[in-house]
This record gives C-alpha cells, sequence and structure tokens, in this order.
C-alpha cells in the first residue's frame, strides 16, 4: 500500500512540476513576444530651449556622492465601462523623479475572457513628467463584472516597487475612472552638443599595449582582469588579436584560449580572451560638456559583456553606461535588450548606482537588431542632464549629479560565459565604424 502511495505521489509531483513549467514558458513566451512588439510610440521630439534650466540643486548630489532618492511605483485600481475598447489602471510614482524609471507591468484575465491574450508591456515615466500614466490593454470583449488583473512582473527599474497589483473592473454601476489628463512627453531625438572635437580615423588610430600619449590603449589601467566582476576573461593584448582593424571598423574580439591564463588575482585561470579599447590617453576624445556617438555592431554570443561607457580623468567612479549588454544573463535577448546605468561615489568606492535593465528596442518604437546592424549608441552629458539614446531615440535619463568632471570615452567586451562554456554560438566581437565626440566651450557652459 505504501508503495502505492509512493507511486501516486510521484505522478502528482511531476504533473505539478509540469504545470508549473508550462505556466513559466506560457509566461516567458508572452513576455518575450510583447517586449519584441514595436511600441506604438511617437516620433522623438527636439530639445526645449531651456533645457537645463529645468535642473535639481547641485547640493543634492553631494559632489557626486548621492543622487536623489528612488521612487516608489505604484499600480491602482480602476472603473471601465463596458463596450470599451481597452482597459486600463493607473501608474503612479509617489513623487517627481529624477532619472527614467521603467515599470514591467502585466495584463492578463482575472474573472472572464475580455483579453485576447495576456500582454507585458515597459511603461516608461521619464524625468520632469507626470507622475500618472494609464497602463492600457486591448478588450475582445467587455461583459459586465469581469476584471482583468494588471501586475507588475518585475521591480521597476529605476525605482522601488509600491503595491505591485491593480484590478480593471467592467461595470456600469460604478462611475468609470478618467486616465490622467497630462500623458507622458515623447522621447527626445539625439542633438550633439557643442562643437565637433574628434572623429575616428580608422587607418590612422595608433593602437598601443601601454599607456601613451596620444594613443589608445589596450590596457585597463589596473592590470588586465577584473575579478570583482567574476569574470572569466583576461584582457587581451595586441600580439594575442584583441583588437583588429579593416578598411571600415575596429574590432574588439573575444574568443576562448587554447590555454587558459594564470593571471595571479586568486581567480581561477581564465580561459577566454576579452578586450578593452580606451581612450585615457587621447586628450582629444576628452570632453566636460558636450556629446558622443558610437555606431557599432554587438556580439550575440551568450556569456559576452559588451560595453561602451564613459570615465573621468579624476579616477573611478562616477561611471557613466551609455551600453551594456549582459548576455550572461538568462532574461537577457543581445539583439533588443537594453541597459544603462550611472555610478556615484569618491575614493575607488561607489556609494550609489541607478540603472535601467529591463527597457527594449521595440519599447521605444525601434526594430533595429543590435547584433545584426550597425546601429547608433550616443549621449549628450549637459550642466543638468545626462540623457542616453540608440539610433537617435531617447531611452534614458538622468539629472547629472557629476558637475565638472572630465570625460573620456572606453569599449569593452568583456567576458563572463561559463568556463565549460563552448563560446560557439553566435558572434563574439563588436565592430566600433564610427566614434564622434563634441564639446561644449566653457564659456557656453552655464
Amino acid at each position: 500500500m505504501a508503495r502505492i502511495f509512493f507511486s501516486i505521489a510521484i505522478v502528482l509531483a511531476g504533473l505539478f512540476c509540469g504545470l508549473l513549467f508550462i505556466a513559466d514558458a506560457t509566461d516567458s513566451r508572452a513576455m518575450r513576444d510583447a517586449r519584441r512588439d514595436i511600441a506604438k510610440t511617437p516620433p522623438p521630439i527636439s530639445f526645449p530651449e531651456n533645457d537645463d534650466l529645468n535642473s535639481l540643486p547641485s547640493s543634492t548630489f553631494s559632489n557626486g556622492t548621492t543622487f536623489p532618492e528612488a521612487v516608489t511605483v505604484s499600480l491602482k485600481n480602476t472603473f471601465v465601462a463596458p463596450k470599451s475598447k481597452h482597459v486600463f489602471v493607473i501608474a503612479e510614482l509617489s513623487a517627481p523623479t529624477a532619472n527614467t524609471v521603467v515599470a514591467i507591468v502585466k495584463c492578463s484575465n482575472k474573472k472572464g475572457r475580455s483579453l485576447e491574450k495576456s500582454k507585458v508591456q515597459a511603461v516608461i515615466f521619464r524625468p520632469m513628467g507626470p507622475v500618472q500614466q494609464a497602463v492600457k490593454c486591448d478588450l475582445k470583449s467587455s461583459k459586465e463584472g469581469n476584471t482583468v488583473s494588471f501586475t507588475q512582473a518585475h521591480v521597476p527599474d529605476g525605482a522601488k516597487p509600491g503595491e505591485r497589483h491593480a484590478l480593471a473592473t467592467i461595470t456600469s454601476k460604478q462611475k468609470p475612472t478618467q486616465p490622467p489628463a497630462q500623458e507622458e512627453r515623447p522621447p527626445y531625438k539625439f542633438q550633439p552638443y557643442g562643437d565637433l572635437i574628434y572623429e575616428m580615423g580608422v587607418q590612422k588610430m595608433d593602437i598601443r599595449d601601454d599607456f601613451i600619449r596620444g594613443s589608445w590603449s589596450t590596457n585597463l589601467g589596473h592590470g588586465r582582469t577584473q575579478p570583482a566582476n567574476r569574470e572569466t576573461g583576461y584582457y587581451g593584448t595586441l600580439s594575442m588579436g584583441a583588437i583588429s582593424k579593416n578598411a571600415t571598423h575596429v574590432t574588439l574580439n573575444s574568443k576562448r584560449l587554447e590555454t587558459p591564463i594564470d593571471a595571479k588575482d586568486n581567480r581561477p585561470p581564465y580561459p577566454f580572451m576579452s578586450s578593452v579599447l580606451t581612450g585615457k590617453t587621447v586628450k582629444a576624445t576628452h570632453f566636460q560638456y558636450g556629446a558622443i556617438e558610437w555606431k557599432a555592431k554587438m556580439p550575440s554570443q551568450k556569456g559576452t559583456w559588451p560595453a561602451l561607457w564613459l570615465l573621468p580623468t579624476s579616477g573611478w567612479p562616477p561611471e557613466i553606461d551609455v551600453y551594456e549588454g549582459f548576455s550572461f544573463n538568462k532574461e537577457w535577448t543581445p539583439a533588443v535588450s537594453l541597459s544603462s546605468a550611472i555610478h556615484g561615489g569618491k575614493g575607488n568606492k561607489r556609494s550609489f548606482k541607478r540603472s535601467v535593465f529591463r527597457l527594449q528596442t521595440g519599447d521605444i518604437g525601434l526594430s533595429a537588431d543590435l547584433t545584426k546592424d550597425i546601429n547608433s549608441y550616443q549621449a549628450r552629458v549637459t550642466p543638468a542632464w545626462i540623457t542616453l539614446f540608440v539610433n537617435d531615440v531617447e531611452t534614458v535619463r538622468y539629472a547629472n549629479p557629476f558637475q565638472g568632471k572630465t570625460w573620456y570615452p572606453i569599449m569593452t567586451v568583456a567576458v563572463k560565459a561559463r568556463p565549460d562554456s563552448t563560446y560557439q554560438n553566435g558572434t563574439t566581437d563588436m565592430e566600433i565604424h564610427s566614434l564622434k565626440i563634441w564639446s561644449q566651450p566653457a564659456s557656453s557652459q552655464d
């Protein structure tokens, strides 16, 4: 008898696990499909002439060591009239935000079958914008008494979660909820800030392994490994093939090494080669306030960690991550996923980080494939704002806490693949086809 009960338990456990797997697969597929859809976003708009007047007091930032506290995103219940074409709840910030906030919200049927299918969407709150938005999903039917559930599927990027669940009830017995009167502004369109001071010439680029004045370097400065990040790639030299050039572009290469390298940094030997190209000793690339634009093609191999970023000549932190590709994360889709961040602090210690991780190209109206096409990655740094873009469309914006810092560009293809990875399931290199930098003259920075 005990054996029979044990067999039944095994079967029930198998069925339960199977149902969980199906539910998870369904949810993942819904999320993937929804976030690949091109959002119906309006075209980007030009910056207002008084854009830099809309800034927070400089005392808020304590010389780049602090940033305004992250706001909270909450969902609020609503009532919707029968025969409506869509259903919505209200997403609300607890206060105006100093940085872009991205909430990932899923709508699904709670009672009845008003929705054709579940949907996951990004809800973007931009600095200086409204603190409320209507989060909508289309209806196939609107039967009296049906309800649709809205849930924050993840902790919002750049914010904290408040109330994560809300219901939209279809009813004629309650006064319909009015959506917020003010809509979120469209994204800004990239515009250079200042005069063009640098334009990359592939054949003229002087690249060295060490820091030589006027030359790009393949050296991190503190060594050729990043043990604190638990990376599995050793930043290679020119003789290892870390950097290569042809007539049209510079390539940052990564690969599996024939023989792992023991860097004697208290980490296991490194089975992969990473690559870095830094402009620290190329003074022509340095700017305080201005803009930068890379045109690049990203790797698709899982385990690569490509990045385009800005570091200050005074030492880390701070840091501005214009783009990072976390392909070692299981949720990351290299072709469409976007990530950006700022890091603050001093004395080689980070005191804050504010990042966006779950944004995708479709969320800002782009259909670009970041791994097959050459795309533009841009940043505009003014005294008040740090605004980041892909293909001229604003992705993320931060109030600028780093007054008076002088920046230089750095490009990396780090590796964080499993040591046993074949590293043969995609492209492993980053191609840099263009780099332009603009700088605002000192007399015009106020």
